[in-house]
């Protein structure tokens, strides 16, 4: 079985200034609710939920990237980091089932209207 790996920058902060330095930055909020909720649903073999350092979309947080070897990888910015866990397992789970992992954009926006989205191609060395 391939593993999946759902990448979160754990440095995303809000840039309209609405949190300080001494709470939790929007990326780990984000990062912690992934993995309570991930838990429920997906085994440790199947997907992997990471935290990594800055991601360099700080204007556009909260910033992720979704990948597994032999699909496209999708980065999504501007996320909001309490409403956007659940959507972004049910879209991992579409990710694992999918042969080749590849989703019409309009699919995706529906899922992440606020998002920006980007699709990078397979790269097989």
């Amino acid at each position: 079985m391939t593993k999946h790996t759902h990448s979160v920058c754990k440095y995303c902060y809000c840039v309209d200034g609405n949190i300080s330095e001494s709470q939790p930055s929007y990326g780990t909020r984000l990062f912690e609710r992934l993995n309570t909720l991930s838990r429920q649903s997906f085994s440790s073999l199947q997907l992997e939920i990471q935290s990594v350092g800055c991601m360099w979309a700080c204007k556009h947080g909260c910033v992720i990237a979704i990948s597994s070897p032999e699909k496209p990888t999708y980065l999504i910015t501007d996320l909001p980091p309490d409403e956007t866990a659940a959507p972004l397992l049910d879209f991992m789970q579409q990710y694992i089932n999918h042969d080749t992992g590849e989703f019409p954009y309009k699919k995706l926006h529906d899922l992440f209207p606020s998002a920006t989205l980007v699709q990078i191609p397979t790269v097989l060395l």
